[in-house]
């Protein structure tokens, strides 16, 4: 029961808005999906209602707050039967006023298709006739519409009752694209159901003057959506909405969870690439309305708009709202979230979330499992950036040439300065930023008194309008450059302009993500086709916060997938090719390093910890694995750092040596085997016994990495032998190991070295009278170092490995990029259907 009289003492607020229209707005942010009305507002007093349950159940329509409940509701019965339901029938206005959590995991996605399921198939059955799918897509346009039109595109109610339709919209597709062929989801769409005064439900097409073609089933595997000619079809229409607004609606609490499902809705339309084989259709794009519409239609020409507004998406990682339109899971009591709701408004209060910033995951599982929780609008930003860009990837795509295009905000010196507001729909007009003064205020202590007429069940709240000393200025800056993209005057093709984004907080992202297998991904991208992105990392401070989380990939490979080990080898790769970065790594120190348990090392170099990491999953490749692929990469890295090589840690120089032992002695056990004709006594990885073509084929592969090992070794001892003492003690303890490669012309240098050294350790010996120790041999060590000549050892050309892509990259990053979209995003597909369509896809 609610109290009599309630007060809120609270220090004077600043302002918010006296205006009536506005302040309805406000209370009704707070008060949407509690069972209350506005009933009326004045200068000074806002009437509220508590309704009746009749008045609950009436207008809060399909009221689900469990997914059992899905099957059993009358509204959702009614939208998927027989009967025609018009874009402006009031049913839209109850069906859409629901409350739902979408499914957070596949087990909930796997009860929530099972409740659905009766329900889908009547409309699977029933929707050809009835259209009432087109008639939802219109509804939600209208709402978006609505929503974009108001200021600041910001009301709750508009962004509630959009979602909604969204939610439900995705829903459907999703059933549709997992159930039907593209053309039939596209027929679905596209269908208006007619009611007639006396008669059966009347159905056409939305071309009328293409309805044989519409009717007419399509040849077997040539299958093509009925709208790729003609009047503009509702999925060109839809997509378009979805565009507009991820594009043009300012990311908010009210609207946060709206643009998660605009670009869920997105990846859903665009997963009929995944489920085309379970259709027995071509996964060609050319042939597909949706991909058309995305990359070949007018719609393509906001791409690099879309790229930016995803780019800052990911970049800004907003953390999610507590609660989805003004709910809490919690729930509690209304009046109580009322108070609260009002104070927090007067006094901009804003609870502190948890971030991956303010607390730091403790590995890559957690980091993943808390980015699809708490940050879930940049994860799936993420997603639909790499399914955008690695489609069409050898043709024009403009999404690509955008993101792989784009410049950093920091190189933008001439800004143009506007104090208007931009003019609403105008998408090249982008708010830059506004200031965030905070004013100086009268301070007063004010009562806001809460009675309830107990006979009317009204509540009373007073409107405070508080004095302030000055207005908040706001300030808009344009764009000093287009980013619509410009045709050539032949017309042959897009130049696109550059979106402009913040690279430091896109670099800090990936810093803080690196570890998951997508934005691993989304990294090598970066890293191997944005310039002004390379040319940041050049330049970044604290370059370790992006190998580090890479390295602890590589460090966990038997818990990895072998295609995130591959990407992250590249990864290092790539920034192994820069010639300031490996010399500065080695200049970096981290200290306590938890997650490498095989020894406790206090402090290492980033520069010895890459080489210590990638040397542990050379060895793991080569004993386990074997993939050749991954071992060129391994060697590739460390080859390329191995001229910058500065005092690298004792075990570092030690692991190093002992891989090469260990390769060696492998090499003469495998070589004597084949000697002694005993092969079916071998041990090699996955297979008991090996054939003779077996064994030598690896035999190859190991004089092979043997070889890269002693390059690298020569590589080291010729540029930074003087600054590497601990690598000279390793090859002394050794140094027999070395005799058995003397046919390889580097081993003469490395043989130089170690006699040089052995010379002077048994003179310095022999003076002391006895065996030295550790500190003594590393101190005459030093002493040679100094004296040393590299002049001595033959020149050989200098270890230099570039990263380039394979012909057709599409085939491997395609298929990839999916794998990633249903493991990493929330999107579910938990169907048998699911299943099947990802590992066909994955089998390709």
């Amino acid at each position: 029961m609610l109290p009599l009289n309630f007060h809120l003492v609270a220090p004077t607020p600043y302002r918010i808005r006296s205006e009536k229209t506005v302040l309805c707005a406000q209370i009704q942010n707070m008060l949407i999906k509690e069972s209350i009305k506005l009933v009326g507002c004045d200068d000074r007093w806002a009437c509220i209602k508590l309704k009746t349950p009749v008045e609950q159940k009436r207008t809060m329509g399909v009221a689900i707050s469990k997914y059992s409940e899905i099957s059993s509701n009358e509204l959702l019965a009614r939208f998927c039967s027989a009967e025609v339901i018009c874009p402006n029938d009031p049913f839209w206005n109850q069906m859409l006023a629901f409350n739902i959590n979408p499914p957070a995991n596949a087990e909930e996605q796997l009860i929530f298709d099972s409740s659905a399921e009766a329900l889908l198939q009547n409309f699977l059955q029933n929707n050809p006739q009835t259209g009432n799918l087109g008639s939802l897509v219109q509804v939600f346009i209208t709402r978006a519409t609505e929503l974009l039109a108001t200021p600041n595109s910001d009301n709750v109610m508009l962004a509630w009752q959009t979602f909604n339709a969204l939610f439900v919209i995705r829903a459907v597709s999703k059933y549709l694209v997992e159930m039907v062929p593209e053309y039939q989801l596209c027929r679905h769409l596209d269908v208006q159901g007619e009611r007639r005064a006396n008669g059966p439900v009347e159905t056409r097409d939305q071309d009328a003057g293409d309805a044989s073609a519409n009717n007419r089933e399509p040849e077997p595997g040539g299958q093509t959506s009925p709208r790729l000619t003609g009047s503009e079809s509702r999925v060109e229409i839809l997509i378009d909405a979805l565009i507009g607004l991820i594009i043009d609606a300012p990311v908010t609490d009210n609207t946060y969870y709206l643009h998660l499902e605009c670009i869920n809705t997105l990846l859903v339309l665009m997963s009929v690439y995944m489920f085309a084989s379970v259709h027995g259709q071509a996964r060609l794009v050319e042939t597909s309305l949706i991909y058309r519409t995305l990359f070949q239609g007018r719609y393509g020409m906001h791409a690099p708009l879309l790229v930016k507004t995803l780019l800052n998406n990911v970049s800004s990682m907003l953390a999610a709202p507590p609660s989805m339109f003004g709910t809490t899971a919690q729930g509690g009591s209304l009046f109580i979230n009322i108070a609260s709701g009002i104070w927090n408004m007067l006094t901009f209060n804003t609870a502190s979330r948890h971030t991956i910033y303010t607390h730091p995951p403790l590995d890559r599982h957690e980091t993943l499992e808390r980015l699809k929780t708490e940050h879930p609008l940049a994860n799936q930003s993420c997603l639909l950036l790499l399914a955008l860009a690695n489609h069409c990837i050898n043709k024009n795509n403009l999404y690509r040439n955008a993101l792989l295009s784009c410049e950093d905000t920091a190189g933008e010196e001439t800004k143009i300065f506007n104090k208007a507001f931009c003019p609403k729909g105008k998408r090249d007009l982008i708010i830059k930023s506004s200031l965030s003064v905070r004013p100086s205020v009268r301070l007063s202590v004010c009562h806001v008194a809460v009675s309830r007429a107990w006979n009317t069940g009204m509540i009373f709240i007073p409107v405070l309008i508080p004095v302030l000393d000055f207005q908040i200025p706001v300030y808009r800056y344009f764009e000093a450059s287009a980013t619509t993209p410009q045709r050539d005057s032949n017309g042959s093709g897009a130049q696109v302009t550059p979106p402009r984004i913040d690279m430091a907080a896109l670099h800090k992202a990936l810093c803080a993500t690196a570890g998951c297998e997508h934005s691993t991904l989304f990294l090598y991208q970066m890293l191997h086709s944005c310039d002004a992105y390379k040319r940041h990392v050049a330049n970044v401070n604290n370059i370790e916060n992006l190998i580090v989380p890479i390295l602890q990939v590589l460090y966990n490979a038997p818990d990895s997938n072998s295609h995130h080990i591959y990407m992250s080898l590249i990864v290092l790769l790539i920034l192994t090719e820069d010639d300031a970065l490996i010399k500065n790594v080695h200049l970096i120190m981290v200290k306590n390093l938890s997650w490498y348990t095989e020894r406790s090392i206090s402090e290492i170099s980033v520069g010895g910890l890459m080489v210590l990491v990638i040397v542990r999953a050379l060895h793991y490749n080569m004993a386990r694995v074997r993939d050749k692929y991954l071992h060129t990469n391994c060697l590739a890295a460390v080859a390329n750092m191995s001229c910058e090589f500065r005092n690298l840690h004792p075990y570092v120089a030690q692991r190093l040596i002992s891989l090469f032992e260990i390769l060696t002695k492998r090499r003469t056990r495998l070589c004597s085997e084949i000697e002694g004709g005993d092969i079916n006594s071998l041990e090699l990885p996955h297979h008991a016994e090996e054939k003779t073509e077996e064994v030598m084929d690896h035999i190859s592969v190991l004089d092979e990495v043997l070889r890269m090992l002693l390059e690298i070794i020569n590589s080291c001892l010729t540029h930074q032998l003087s600054n590497n003492l601990n690598m000279v003690y390793a090859l002394l303890h050794k140094r027999q190991l070395f005799e058995h490669h003397s046919h390889h012309p580097i081993t003469q240098n490395i043989e130089m070295v170690i006699g040089y050294f052995s010379t002077r350790l048994q003179r310095v010996q022999e003076g002391a009278g006895g065996d030295l120790s550790v500190s003594e041999v590393l101190q005459c060590i030093k002493k040679g170092a100094e004296q040393w000549s590299s002049d001595r050892l033959k020149k050989f050309p200098d270890l230099k490995f570039r990263y380039v892509e394979e012909e057709r990259p599409e085939e491997f990053f395609t298929p990839y990029v999916w794998g990633l979209i249903t493991g990493c995003g929330s999107v579910y597909w938990a169907s048998e259907c699911g299943t099947r369509a990802m590992n066909e896809l994955l089998a390709c």
